[in-house]
């Protein structure tokens, strides 16, 4: 189906705010739109409404902490490490 421009959406910033825009049409590559005020936004961060939207950004946030953690468990090992090799080699 093909979809009409313009239409309102909601836009999931990279700030995780969520802001309504209006989309008024095809951006220069496929999985683009292009905005009112000409800036071009993945499609996949223009959702119907903006309840779908706060979920999407709660969503990336879940993701950002998990990876977070992992990090950290990660220079958790490299402290542990250090302080071996301190311990050994004084």
């Amino acid at each position: 189906m093909a979809t009409k421009y313009p239409y309102t959406a909601w836009r999931l910033m990279p700030s995780c705010a969520v802001r309504q825009v209006t989309v008024v049409g095809k951006g220069f590559y496929s999985r683009y739109e292009r905005l009112d005020n000409r800036q071009s936004v993945n499609r996949g961060n223009l959702f119907p409404t903006a309840k779908l939207a706060i979920h999407a950004g709660k969503a990336l946030i879940e993701t950002q902490r998990a990876r977070h953690v992992k990090a950290g468990e990660n220079i958790e090992k490299r402290a542990r490490a250090l302080a071996k090799a301190e311990a050994e080699h004084g």
